[in-house]
């Protein structure tokens, strides 16, 4: 979904340990979880590394040694302030697992304080983040946050790259920036932001005994870009200077929904919603992505399309100008108290 950066931020990941290795035949310590196509296009990033494999179609990256990897590191009620002189927060290697437990990480303005990353297993319990930001990494297989506080600090979720992420029990006013492929919230006072916040998309949001403040990532791409080509595809080149929001938000089995940047802002809601639903008041018009492949001059990007989206309608007194991402997938809400209506989040049920 990126190529500029390390982890790489993936859509799809698992990890697994390569017991026996004979000829091209690898045998894994357990079976894979999804299904990885080969077409699906090779993501690098160009002059700056032409060789390095940023994701795309199936293959295996090894992330460190074994002896290094297989452990759990335990942090318990250590204070981390990494303003006074201008370093970095705390950043986690790769490791399996992680437990920080009574910790306090303090940052100041775009300061990173505590970012999980790179392991299978990440819990955090009742820990502070104060001030900066909590910049959620990528390649999490699990991360729980469990009777935690953000004490004016954003906990940016960048990416889908945390498989399912698991919120409840926080203390105060929770300041989630962003949601994982799976994320779960229960027993919180929380400030949402839905969809991740650049990369990927959210496939569920489930939502559980909360107070819930709602406001939703705008991910989307320019109509301009995306040439109709027929029988439901839509092609972009590679030298296109907006070719990665290809890779960002081009994620096959999610809708995408025709509109303008920014529409209206309904009671509840922290800031305008995505620009999707027409001024005559009719639904937004969306449809499913169902496959993306390449060839040596153009991204595809292959739907249920028939004919090319209508421009029959205005949105905000404009013709449609952006394909624009739903904040998740599904959206599963119990017992929940908020002053908005949260049903903006989920895609619509084809």
């Amino acid at each position: 979904m990126r190529a500029d950066s390390y982890p790489l931020s993936f859509q799809y990941f698992e990890y697994r340990k390569i017991t026996t290795e004979s000829g091209n035949r690898l045998t894994l310590d357990a079976p894979l979880a999804y299904d990885y196509k080969s077409t699906w296009p090779l993501v690098r990033s160009g002059d700056l590394h032409p060789t390095i494999d940023y994701g795309g179609p199936a293959m295996i990256y090894r992330v460190t040694h074994s002896e290094f990897f297989d452990n759990t590191s335990i942090i318990r009620n250590i204070t981390v302030d990494p303003s006074n002189n201008g370093d970095p927060g705390v950043f986690q290697g790769c490791q399996r697992n992680y437990v920080v437990d009574g910790c306090t990480f303090i940052g100041t303005g775009n300061y990173t304080t505590f970012s999980p990353s790179n392991c299978a297993s990440c819990r955090v319990l009742n820990t502070k983040w104060s001030g900066g930001v909590g910049e959620v990494d990528k390649l999490v297989s699990y991360l729980e946050i469990d009777h935690c506080e953000t004490a004016n600090t954003t906990l940016l979720f960048q990416s889908a790259s945390v498989d399912r992420c698991v919120i409840k029990n926080a203390v105060g006013k929770f300041i989630n920036g962003g949601t994982a492929r799976i994320h779960e919230i229960s027993n919180c006072n929380i400030q949402l932001f839905g969809g991740p916040s650049f990369f990927g998309n959210t496939e569920s949001l489930t939502l559980e005994n909360s107070t819930v403040e709602p406001a939703i990532n705008k991910r989307c791409v320019e109509r301009v870009d995306y040439e109709w080509t027929g029988s439901g595809v839509f092609r972009t080149p590679w030298t296109s200077s907006h070719i990665t929001t290809a890779f960002q938000y081009a994620m096959p089995g999610f809708r995408w929904a025709i509109g303008n940047y920014q529409g209206a802002q309904p009671p509840g809601y922290i800031y305008p919603l995505p620009g999707i639903y027409p001024d005559d008041g009719s639904p937004p018009f969306s449809f499913r992505i169902l496959d993306v492949y390449g060839d040596a001059s153009y991204f595809y990007v292959k739907t249920d399309l028939t004919a090319p989206p209508p421009d029959t309608k205005t949105y905000s007194g404009e013709k449609w100008s952006k394909f624009h991402l739903y904040a998740c997938k599904t959206l599963t809400l119990t017992g929940i108290s908020s002053a908005a209506d949260l049903s903006y989040f989920a895609e619509p049920i084809a």
